[in-house]
């Protein structure tokens, strides 16, 4: 009878299992009267509720204790997708604990590692200013709130403008762009890791003197004998927000001494590296979050008009008696260099 069950379990023991479930006569002539009693019972419809209960569970607590007496085995393999050696809880918490970014989807277990790194992608439009800047057509499609309502009216105060678009708003951008006849280019600019990115703008044409409201509103100004004109972007991705990416933008003035110094790196090595001498405007920083369809834009503001602020040194131009404004696109582009195993 046990064997029966064995083989309908589609278990097969070991010799030790064989060798141990020589069973006695008597348990052999009480297993067949509890399969005959079974068969009788079913057969004329006399079998009541509490004597197959009973039967039952006498029968299920044998082959119960069986199975632990002998120590077999059940098989092997679980009823999940082929090749993998999670049980079923495994797969659920897997599940559960699955990224933002793949909602609904199965995580598998991986030793691999995903290399992520971060390109930007800037693209410069550059148009005439004739009379009032035509750029102010396009931020009635780009969300300035998204910087926070006191850094937007600091950086309009010194000429700024800054905001994040979509991917919805970008083709009625462009008729705009297209329509005032503005001259665009486009860079595609690598992230270095641990490293801000740098935006050249432009280089100081000559002495130039640049003044800027602080954040308690007083105005300074400084003269600059050279020198280039940056933009210093500090950024963040979080590729479990779907590929979010926080970006804060600094405006600065940079002048390379011509000369090398040891300097402590981001991964605590001291290396030789050019000797800068940096003027950062505080109080003009903002930051953002820049979604995978998104992208930042910055531009001069009506308060640019006065030619000292800074808003009008870094963005506007003077060249054949006429005046130009510049408009920054600045999107993240993550992207995967490599796959690395992990080490057990």
């Amino acid at each position: 009878m046990v064997v029966q069950v064995f083989r309908a379990l589609r278990v097969r023991p070991s010799a030790a299992a064989v060798e141990m479930l020589r069973i006695t006569r008597h348990d052999v002539r009480l297993a067949r009267y509890h399969a005959e009693y079974v068969t009788l019972s079913a057969a004329k419809g006399l079998a009541s509720r509490s004597g197959c209960f009973a039967l039952l569970s006498m029968t299920g607590a044998a082959i119960c204790a069986t199975f632990f007496a002998v120590g077999c085995q059940w098989p092997g393999v679980w009823p999940v997708a082929v090749g993998s050696n999670s049980t079923p809880q495994d797969t659920a918490r897997a599940e559960a604990n699955a990224p933002l970014g793949n909602p609904g989807g199965t995580v598998k277990p991986t030793d691999q590692v995903h290399v992520v790194h971060l390109a930007f992608d800037v693209s410069r439009a550059e148009m005439a200013i004739d009379g009032a800047m035509n750029s102010r057509k396009v931020w009635n499609y780009v969300d300035e709130l998204r910087v926070g309502t006191e850094a937007s009216a600091q950086l309009a105060r010194n000429g700024l403008r800054l905001g994040v678009g979509g991917a919805g708003s970008w083709p009625a951008i462009a008729v705009i762009l297209d329509a005032c006849r503005a001259k665009r280019s486009r860079d595609q600019l690598l992230a270095q890791p641990g490293a801000p990115l740098l935006v050249e703008l432009a280089e100081l044409a000559e002495s130039e003197t640049v003044f800027a409201y602080g954040i308690d509103r007083r105005l300074t100004g400084k003269t600059f004998e050279e020198g280039s004109k940056v933009l210093q972007l500090d950024y963040a991705f979080h590729p479990h927000l779907n590929g979010a990416t926080d970006v804060q933008v600094r405006f600065e003035i940079r002048k390379d001494r011509g000369e090398l110094t040891w300097q402590r790196q981001v991964d605590g090595s001291i290396r030789q590296a050019p000797a800068i001498d940096r003027h950062v405007f505080d109080g003009l920083q903002a930051r953002a979050t820049i979604y995978s369809d998104e992208f930042l834009v910055i531009g001069p503001s009506e308060q640019a008009e006065n030619e000292y602020i800074v808003g009008s040194r870094f963005l506007t131009r003077s060249e054949g008696g006429e005046r130009y404004e510049t408009l920054l696109f600045i999107a993240p582009q993550p992207f995967q260099s490599a796959s690395v195993r992990q080490r057990r």
